[in-house]
């Protein structure tokens, strides 16, 4: 016996001719869209079946039918994106191997094969329907042709069902909300392209710009706990403002309540007597803003000026940054993960290096007797696998006798630039600063990464040197004393050394104090060479 999708296309003229009858009958407006969801679900055995129909304005889209593996949900209201989007813009249907944010996302795997046919009313797409499956290709053309047909008979049902006097007056205002939709599917455009946080704050702020008949618009972080506003974005009459100071946002009514509603807020009448501006900036005479929600948080605020009127701003302008705000939510999750994915596999890769260079200099050790030998040869490894323009090491504390001057401390590698100083000059540890005794005696590694960690931890530089813009220092330790330190530095970077290139440092430490330790046990009479060379920061 033939299968049954093999049958399927001679039969699927019946069963449209069918389903157009069951639609053609008198029905209200929801049960002619649970009708044809129903249908789809049935006929094609899907695991989700969405009809997504544009509000009102146009710039948002709901569901009334939606259900996934038998579970009926309602969403709120989402901006158009992925699929979904090109659906409403070209109206023709499309079919993809993913989800491709047609839908809200639920909180289950996301379907490997989707069709998205347009609802179409009157000249004008209204809408769409999805079907998905898990599987990928679960779908064939026939099964799209389906689609297409019900979702064609449902605009036709839906037009005769509305009343005259629907809310639904798709027709009213059609140029002023086909640019606002232009605005959107550029926005959102640009938005797919993987940008950066930075990149997407430019956009949304130029968009914004060339968008809304106002004299400014500004985007900010915020940190909500703090009340810490951020510019990052600030633009007045057309011209870009330079940065803006982080300040501590007021509690005035109008933030009050846009945080406690998380919605937008509309001032038409900014009072000079109680409201001053921003440090930088003019103060508007009316203005609206809006949170930018990342989940439940909000993490940013974006806020349109008008300088020359009062009254400025209408609901059409809320709708619109309302939708933008969304749009920009959305988007910045995205980048967060995108950025949080890129820091995991980069940290990944970094562990692997120190992994390998510690390996690397391990087997050196193994091999090779002469301390001197793998000074240099750790020495070098170290400064390579670190990429920083300056690396030097120092011997203290290698004599057991109590008679040894701990205030001396000896050079024993330099490496800038490829340019290699003499091992042997002397150095005293009381001119070298308070970090001194915190790696010598405490044991303690650190990083200064600015000039102002410099001022707060004492360092200063050495007679005849260049101060660099990074230090870092880690202990050599032996058995249970502290043999040396190793320092590296960058005169022209800030944050050149981080958390895992400091734990490297350690971790080269450790060996090459073990490493000096046995060269003593093998020649008790072991000391550094004393010749004259050079060095960096003090500390």
């Amino acid at each position: 016996m033939a299968s049954s999708s093999s049958v399927r296309p001679a039969g699927d003229l019946a069963l449209i001719k069918r389903l157009q009858l069951e639609l053609a009958g008198e029905r209200a407006f929801q049960a002619l869209v649970d009708l044809a969801g129903d249908r789809l679900r049935e006929l094609l055995s899907a695991d989700l079946v969405g009809i997504a129909l544009l509000e009102s304005d146009r710039l948002l889209l709901s569901a009334p039918y939606l259900v996934e593996h038998g579970q009926r949900s309602c969403p709120a209201p989402w901006t158009p994106t992925g699929l979904g989007a090109q659906v409403l813009r070209t109206g023709k249907a499309l079919g993809a191997g993913t989800h491709a944010g047609a839908l809200p996302a639920g909180a289950g795997p996301q379907p490997g094969s989707i069709l998205c046919a347009p609802v179409v009313s009157g000249m004008e797409t209204i809408g769409f329907v999805a079907v998905a499956r898990m599987p990928a290709r679960a779908f064939r053309p026939h099964d799209l042709r389906l689609v297409k047909a019900v979702a064609a008979s449902l605009g036709v049902a839906l037009d005769k069902a509305r009343p005259a006097g629907d809310a639904r007056e798709y027709r009213k205002g059609t140029g002023q909300r086909d640019a606002e939709l232009e605005l959107i599917a550029g926005m959102q455009q640009g938005l797919d392209a993987n940008l950066s946080l930075d990149a997407i704050v430019e956009l949304v702020g130029a968009k914004l710009t060339e968008a809304f008949d106002a004299n400014g618009v500004a985007v900010a972080w915020f940190d909500e706990e703090s009340m810490q506003v951020t510019p990052v974005y600030v633009c007045e009459n057309g011209i870009r403002m330079p940065a803006i100071a982080p300040f501590t946002a007021q509690p005035t009514e109008a933030n009050v309540r846009m945080l406690r509603e998380r919605a937008p807020v509309v001032v038409n009448r900014v009072d000079p007597g109680k409201q001053g501006a921003v440090p930088g900036t003019k103060l508007p005479r009316s203005y609206m803003r809006t949170p930018v929600l990342a989940g439940e948080r909000v993490i940013g605020l974006v806020t349109i000026d008008n300088f020359e009127r009062a009254d400025a701003f209408g609901d059409t302008d809320v709708r619109l940054l309302r939708v933008v705000a969304g749009v920009m939510g959305v988007a910045l999750q995205t980048a967060r993960l995108r950025d949080e994915t890129d820091r995991l596999q980069e940290m990944v890769r970094r562990r692997s290096a120190e992994l390998a260079l510690v390996s690397k200099i391990q087997q050196a050790m193994a091999k090779e007797p002469e301390i001197e030998a793998i000074t240099r040869f750790v020495g070098d490894s170290l400064w390579e696998g670190l990429g920083v323009p300056l690396l030097h090491i120092w011997w203290w504390n290698q004599d057991q006798d109590q008679d040894q001057d701990l205030d001396q401390i000896r050079l024993a590698y330099w490496n800038f630039g490829g340019e290699y100083g003499n091992p042997g000059m002397g150095y005293p540890v009381s001119d070298m600063g308070p970090c001194a005794p915190m790696v010598l005696v405490e044991q303690k590694s650190f990083v200064a990464s600015n000039w102002a960690e410099h001022e707060a931890l004492g360092l200063t530089c050495m007679p005849g040197t260049v101060r660099s813009r990074t230090v870092a220092a880690a202990p050599i330790v032996g058995l249970q004393r502290v043999l040396g330190l190793v320092i590296a530095e960058d005169d022209e970077r800030e944050y050149a050394i981080d958390a895992s290139a400091l734990r490297t440092m350690e971790i080269v430490g450790a060996l090459l104090g073990g490493a000096l330790e046995s060269a003593r046990l093998r020649d008790p009479g072991w000391r550094p060479t004393s010749s004259p060379g050079s060095s960096a920061t003090a500390f």
